[in-house]
């Protein structure tokens, strides 16, 4: 994926929302990976979700990005 120079992509708005949402490629779509994988993970939607924001996550922290585009999965939880 293209990135900018802090290493965000460059289709991340300042508010950290996706400026093309609606037309975004397949693999920034996690109910559509999550379909293509479920059934060779064996793993609940929930589970994959979770997974997927703790490694997105993990390469934030890993590229020195600003803690500003950390996700707090569990805000989503109720």
């Amino acid at each position: 994926m293209p990135q900018r120079e802090d290493g965000a992509c460059i289709y991340l708005a300042e508010d950290n929302t996706c400026k093309i949402y609606a037309t975004r490629p397949e693999l920034c779509n996690m109910d559509k990976m999550y379909e293509v994988r479920k059934k060779q993970m064996n793993i609940s939607k929930k589970d994959y979700f979770i997974l997927n924001n703790e490694f997105c996550n993990e390469m934030i922290k890993e590229d020195k990005m600003s803690d500003e585009y950390l996700i707090n999965i569990k805000k989503y939880d109720e």
